[in-house]
């Protein structure tokens, strides 16, 4: 539907019903060869605006990321990483705008005509990337309980083998409501936080702090995204229905047990 009234708007009524009917057609191709992961997916690039949407990269070529501008927060994910990681912006000194990361961090400059500088642990003070081509539309996964609690068993026995001891993922599986940008964002918050886990576990010290204050990881739903560790048990609040900004990144995780442990 939304495409029809994108077509009407500009003034093309029957370009506009050739569209719904186009649109219909390759979406039942779509569901039927990748079901409704691939529908949602294939959905979101078909409303996303790709002028907005650019892929980045070095002088070198080594490594890029793409970054979404097509909605609001704008947001990125490196080649290398699954992580989408949400940006907020901020003006800066001669009109060029700051992208930061949740946890407050400046990650990206873009200067009034379009120059990008990246800041990364790498290289702290910057350096610039240029656009060598679009990008695709950053979009959770679709995910149904099962395969959440089936995710969330094997992420949590990984880990419980890199403690070496037992460790639990845990939320009312029973519970889970069937709403797709719930599931999505719970399913990518379970991901996040194994990811920053395991970053702290892969330190000797980490590890060791990890094994003595770490038993069980539980999954909460709540107004705001933010981590609570209580006794043996690390609590994980997230807001389904913000998607992308309803979980925490990665790295805010990181930091917030670095500060407790």
């Amino acid at each position: 539907m939304s495409g029809y009234v994108k077509i009407i708007c500009c003034g093309h009524p029957w370009l506009g019903l050739r569209r719904v009917r186009l649109f219909l057609c390759m979406g039942f191709v779509v569901f039927a060869l990748g079901g409704q992961a691939a529908m949602d997916t294939w959905a979101a690039e078909f409303d996303a605006d790709y002028s907005r949407i650019d892929h980045y990269t070095n002088e070198g070529g080594d490594f890029g990321f793409v970054l979404d501008q097509s909605s609001r927060p704008s947001v990125m994910r490196f080649d290398a990483s699954p992580e989408i990681l949400v940006l907020t912006s901020v003006p800066g000194p001669r009109g060029d705008t700051i992208y930061k990361l949740d946890n407050g961090t400046a990650i990206l400059r873009q200067t009034l005509i379009g120059g990008m500088t990246l800041f990364d642990a790498t290289r702290p003070e910057g350096r610039p990337v240029v656009k060598d081509g679009a990008g695709a539309p950053l979009v959770l996964p679709r995910k149904d309980p099962a395969q959440i609690r089936a995710r969330a068993r094997v992420l949590a026995d990984r880990l419980s083998t890199k403690l070496n001891r037992d460790i639990t993922f845990g939320m009312n599986w029973n519970a889970a409501p069937d709403d797709r940008l719930v599931l999505a964002t719970l399913a990518d918050a379970v991901e996040l936080t194994a990811v920053a886990l395991n970053r702290i576990a892969d330190d000797d010290l980490g590890r060791e702090a990890l094994a003595a204050r770490l038993s069980r990881i539980t999954f909460l739903p709540g107004d705001a995204a933010q981590p609570e560790l209580k006794a043996e048990t690390l609590v994980i609040i997230y807001n389904g229905a913000k998607g992308v900004q309803g979980r925490l990144s990665s790295d805010a995780l990181v930091r917030y047990l670095e500060s407790v442990l």
